[in-house]
């Protein structure tokens, strides 16, 4: 046998569907392989690089998560031989705070035991390319009220919340994440956190919407309209208490805007005379007599304007590496799929940081 056919066949063998899947209840294998990787993720962050304890949340949803884990273990009907007493075993180095590499290796060794027996793998690959103007909409009408309108965190219901969400707009934050990790952490939810699981409401590829959407907007866009719709309503603020500086903080918001205009009309010049037009409709009201509704409805224009500004920078250039292309997330995706048929095949723990997905030289 010629060696490309010899590739063509063990890979058709890999990849093909094994009737073992059909003895076992195949969403729940899923439903394990998903907890177990957030067990490795949420362990991770709970600790230092030198092994120091840094976030106690964390290591409380990675038992809650290991938890999650040994109830669905229970409920499959068919699972390799020993892997509760793998699960045992891990939940005693979980509590013994053993290195997070060490954690690692062991879910490793479980997921493959558990995808070898079963012949099932854990469902991350949409079935199409990710759009950020899909997973707009998913957020707008699903995420808003607790991460606010642009993913700072801020949302009307967080003040309801033990714990207030993470900014997606702070770059500390988000040079620590990967595409993968927002993706998991949408599945499966942050109890700790108040959280919810999407797994069963949203579909894997409303999933990598979302996370397409979320890793688009370019941070320094984002964080500037987020000052200038902030501006602006500390201009209507004030006209509303009577103070006479309302005019001037709607000027200031809109000097904050301009540095912006020249980036954001290279990707939609209507937007960009969108908000230059709903601009002079704000002050021009604040600067003559007006009926608070009128000012009310100028302020929520400029806010409108604003946001159709952002969405025309996110689909147009993808955070930060605009030259990539809107597919490079799909790209992300693809690769990480290869990577996931090398590890388990190789026995090799690979994470990529951050920077991977963001062609960061570092």
């Amino acid at each position: 046998m010629s060696r490309g056919r010899l590739l063509t066949a063990s890979l058709v063998l890999l990849l093909a569907p094994s009737s073992r899947s059909a003895e076992v209840d195949a969403s729940g294998v899923r439903r394990l392989l998903a907890v177990l990787g957030g067990v490795v993720q949420e362990y991770g962050e709970a600790f230092t690089d030198d092994g120091a304890l840094s976030r106690p949340i964390e290591l409380e949803e990675a038992g809650l998560l290991l938890a999650d884990a040994r109830n669905q273990a229970e409920r499959l009907g068919q699972t390799p031989p020993d892997l509760e007493r793998q699960l045992a075993a891990l939940g005693k180095a979980i509590e013994d705070r053993a290195p997070a590499a060490a954690i690692a290796a062991q879910v490793r060794a479980i997921r493959v035991a558990l995808e070898d027996s079963t012949g099932i793998g854990e469902d991350i690959f949409p079935p199409a390319r990710p759009s950020p103007g899909r997973g707009e909409a998913i957020f707008r009408e699903n995420c808003t009220r607790c991460h606010g309108e642009r993913g700072a965190g801020d949302g009307p219901d967080v003040a309801t919340l033990e714990r207030k969400p993470r900014d997606f707009s702070d770059p500390a934050f988000m040079q620590q994440e990967t595409p993968a990790d927002f993706f998991r952490v949408i599945s499966l939810g942050r109890r700790q956190a108040a959280m919810p699981a999407w797994e069963d409401v949203l579909s894997v590829q409303d999933r990598w919407d979302v996370v397409s959407y979320l890793w688009s907007l370019p941070a320094d866009v984002r964080q500037t309209l987020a000052e200038v719709e902030r501006q602006v309503d500390a201009a209507l603020t004030a006209h509303l208490l009577g103070e006479r500086n309302a005019g001037e903080l709607a000027t200031d918001a809109y000097l904050t805007f301009e540095p912006l205009e020249a980036r954001l009309a290279l990707d939609d010049s209507s937007a960009v005379r969108g908000v230059e037009g709903a601009f002079l409709r704000f002050r021009t009201a604040l600067g003559q007599p007006a009926t608070e509704r009128e000012v009310d409805e100028a302020a929520r224009a400029v806010r409108s304007a604003l946001r159709t500004a952002e969405s025309s920078a996110s689909a147009a250039a993808p955070r930060p590496i605009s030259h990539l292309g809107a597919g490079w997330i799909w790209g992300a995706v693809l690769a990480g799929t290869a990577l996931l048929l090398y590890t388990r095949f190789r026995g090799f723990g690979l994470r990529l940081p951050a920077r991977f997905f963001r062609n960061d030289p570092r």
